[in-house]
């Protein structure tokens, strides 16, 4: 007979997943800007948002080559980078509620932990920024396992995790 507390991780990324996946893609505006420049970087064109005009516009360094080596793996300068965001941010959300819950284990306040955990896989702000195709999915990902890194005096994983967060969101 499986315990109660091995479904837990499954329970929790089938309802992360799924409240995003069901939607489908709803990119937003912004997104477009990340898209732009990890197309022109597959072009050959440069980390530019247009050919020849060298001017950083990007918010989102990380994501936007993050991006790049999706979107070289899915079709180059055509890749269909909403879809990808989408499916990204779908996983990073899923890995996230895992490490919500991990944390409230690791500081000895499972129940917060798992609590956290479904207000996060649900609550519509998180699942509009996932399915928008921005970076919050990573950022969020990242600074969540900052803080379980942190929480399990992991130094070198915590700087780690730090500086991607800041590479994602400066």
């Amino acid at each position: 007979m499986v315990k109660i507390t091995k479904l837990i991780p499954v329970f929790l990324i089938l309802l992360a997943l799924g409240a995003r996946l069901l939607p489908g893609p709803r990119t937003i505006d912004d997104s477009y800007i990340t898209f732009r420049y990890a197309r022109n970087l597959l072009a050959g064109e440069g980390f530019v948002y247009n050919p020849g005009v060298p001017v950083q516009g990007t918010t989102t360094p990380l994501y936007t080559l993050l991006m790049t080596g999706l979107g070289g793996l899915a079709g180059g300068s055509t890749a269909d980078f909403p879809v990808i965001a989408w499916l990204f941010n779908a996983v990073a959300d899923a890995a996230t509620v895992i490490l919500l819950w991990l944390l409230g284990r690791q500081v000895r306040h499972e129940l917060a932990g798992l609590a956290t955990a479904l207000v996060w896989a649900v609550a519509p702000y998180s699942v509009t920024f996932s399915i928008g195709g921005l970076e919050t999915s990573l950022y969020t990902l990242l600074l969540t396992g900052l803080a379980y890194a942190y929480t399990s005096r992991r130094n070198l994983l915590t700087g780690l995790l730090g500086a991607l967060a800041l590479l994602t969101r400066p």
